[in-house]
This record gives C-alpha cells, sequence and structure tokens, in this order.
C-alpha cells in the first residue's frame, strides 16, 4: 500500500486540513451515547493530566490528486463530533470560530439530522461543565491526538476502508457493498449518488414500516445462491444462513464504462444503453414498459444500476406480501386434492 505519510497530529492540525466525506462513506450515526462517553474520556484526561498527550485513535486520510481536499477513508464519527465540541466551546468563549473543514461538506439527510441531534446535546453540556473551559480548549487543540495515516491511491483508500470495516461488528454485509458499488459510479453525477445514497439510509432502518435491506439482501443472498446451484448452509446453523460479510462477492457484478473481455457483457451494455435512450423518447414506448428488465440471478452491472436493481426487489417483495399478492394468488389451491396436483402462479414483474 502507498502511505504518503503517518505521523501523530495534534486536533488542531487536522481540523486545519481540507477535509472532505467521500461518497462511500456511511451517514454519521453517532448517538447521544457515543458522544457522552468521548466527551467523559476527554474530561477525565484533561482533569488527571491537562499537561500530557491524550491519543484519541487513527484517522485514514486520501490524498486526491488534485492535491486539494483529502477524504476521510476512516474516522469521520469521530472528526465531527469532536469539530462540533470544539465549535460550541469557541462560541461559549465568544472567541473568533477556527475554520473547521469538514463541516462544510454537503451531508446526506440523515447525517444532518444527527447531527443537529448531537449539536443541541453538546451545546447544553458544555454550558453545565464545571472546567476552564479556555484551557479546556486549549487542551483538545493542541494536546489530543490522533495518529494520521494518508494514502494517494483511491483503490487503496478503499479497500483500506474495506479491510478495516470488514474486521468489526461495526459496519453490515450491505455498508461494503454500498461503498463498493458508489466507487463504481465514478462517471455519475453527485445528484445521482446523492439519491442512491439518500433511499439506500432510508432502507437501512426504516421508519415507514417498509422492509429493511438486511431483509431484502437475506432473500436475495438465498436466491442467487439457489439460482447458481450453491449451498448457503456453509455456517453450519439453519438461524445463521442469511448474507453476511463473506458473501458481498455475490453482489459485485462487472463495470460497463470500463469495458470487459467477456462477451455477456455486450448483452448487458446494449440493454443499458436501450433503456437509458427510452427513458428520452416516452411518446414511442408505453409508459409501463420504461423499467430496467431486472433478473434475480442476473450478473449485476456495477454502480446505479446495482442501487437500482436492490429498490426495485424490495419494492416488488412489498407489493408481494405486504399486500397479500402471493396469499391471494395461493387461494387457487385451496380446492384441489389430490397427488399430483401442481399450480404454477406466474407473476408479470419476476
Amino acid at each position: 500500500m502507498s502511505v504518503l505519510s503517518k505521523s501523530v497530529l495534534p486536533l488542531h492540525e487536522v481540523m486545519k486540513l481540507p477535509l472532505s466525506i467521500p461518497d462511500y462513506q456511511r451517514p454519521y450515526k453517532w448517538t447521544i451515547k457515543n458522544v457522552n462517553q468521548l466527551i467523559e474520556d476527554i474530561l477525565e484526561n484533561f482533569e488527571k493530566a491537562s499537561d500530557k498527550s491524550y491519543r484519541l485513535g487513527t484517522v485514514v486520510l486520501h490524498q486526491k490528486e488534485e492535491g486539494k481536499t483529502q477524504d476521510v477513508v476512516d474516522g469521520q464519527q469521530r472528526l465531527v463530533t469532536l469539530t462540533l465540541i470544539c465549535y460550541f466551546l469557541e462560541k461559549q468563549l465568544e472567541k473568533q470560530p477556527t475554520e473547521l473543514s469538514i463541516l462544510d461538506n454537503k451531508f446526506n439527510s440523515l447525517s444532518k439530522g444527527n447531527i443537529q441531534h448531537n449539536a443541541i446535546y453538546i451545546k447544553n453540556r458544555i454550558e453545565t461543565i464545571a472546567v476552564d473551559k479556555s484551557k479546556l480548549l486549549e487542551y483538545i487543540y493542541k494536546k489530543c491526538e490522533v495518529v494520521s495515516i494518508t494514502l494517494d491511491d483511491i483503490s487503496e483508500a478503499f479497500q483500506f476502508f474495506d479491510s478495516q470495516n470488514s474486521r468489526g461488528k461495526t459496519l453490515e454485509a450491505y455498508d461494503l457493498l454500498k461503498a463498493f458499488h458508489l466507487r463504481e459510479m465514478m462517471e455519475c453525477s453527485d445528484a445521482e449518488k446523492n439519491q442512491c445514497v439518500e433511499r439506500w439510509e432510508k432502507s437501512v432502518e426504516p421508519k415507514d414500516g417498509t422492509t429493511s435491506l438486511k431483509t431484502i439482501f437475506d432473500r436475495l443472498y438465498r436466491i442467487r445462491c439457489w439460482a447458481n446451484n450453491k449451498s448457503i448452509r456453509k455456517y453450519g446453523n439453519r438461524a445463521d444462513v442469511g448474507f453476511k460479510l463473506d458473501d458481498i462477492s455475490v453482489f459485485k457484478g462487472v463495470n460497463l464504462s470500463q469495458g470487459s473481455p467477456y462477451r455477456f457483457t455486450n448483452a448487458l451494455l446494449m440493454t443499458d444503453v436501450f433503456f437509458e435512450d427510452s427513458k428520452n423518447h416516452s411518446r414511442l414506448y408505453k409508459q409501463e414498459l420504461i423499467y430496467y428488465p431486472f433478473q434475480t440471478d442476473q450478473i449485476l452491472i456495477n454502480g446505479k444500476r446495482f442501487f437500482e436493481y436492490v429498490a426495485h426487489y424490495k419494492s416488488l417483495y412489498e407489493h408481494l406480501l405486504n399486500k397479500n399478492e402471493l396469499k391471494d394468488s395461493f387461494e387457487l389451491t385451496k380446492n384441489l386434492t389430490g397427488k399430483g396436483n401442481l399450480v404454477v402462479v406466474k407473476y408479470k414483474y419476476v
């Protein structure tokens, strides 16, 4: 791995860097419990030994080619929270606010909501702490340190993100897939990427009673394995045969924009081009036919089509089960008796 630099930096030096949050990152999701724990740790070390350094962990950055910004590969949750703490300390002390670049990022709605929620808590907490706030701010900026690792290659940065998070329990398997497929959307606009991220994050823990991504991926994983005559019982426990971190390759496919030596990609490319073209000529095609012809066991197209594939089957799953479509279909079998009777139920979307 090509590492540009590895050093221990005081927080104020990290804060001055032109930091950006890459698309493949998860939303900011720290809870009040996480925030409070960080504040307590800082206060405890400040009161014990304010003259000694306190190590806050590791931050991994990716230096972009143009050299203008550095993507936060690992450490986003901690950095955003520390930035909020410093911001409200400065406001309390009526100091000229330090330029904190990480807060200039365009966060999605989920991140914004969590940041605003935590900001209110941090503001109130800082107002009540009984310490010299000027000295506390100086301690955080100068004595709180992070190990900063800077990489210069996007592929290596993504691999680092992938490997670091796949070892722990902080990410689900579908989180890594989101990261992978966002990385494959190099030719898509920011608006398209943001749309994919917004829809995806709303499905992680849906508040509207719809199906979660975990459920959808467990179902799609089984189907894709069975369609390829592969067993899903490798874990040995019937209750533990869902989609796991080790299985993410099942949902990685081909990138049509990069070319491929395989002939089957020509058919995928032609379908992809025809579909995009048809959206611009709706008068030539019946409106109900203008949807991408997904198949559950198809070779996946990386990037935007993958997100559409997941959204398509999430919608279909809800249509079939939540609206009792399957139950109504299987009512056909209610009065059938005798061995050998078979009813084939055809559904137009599958």
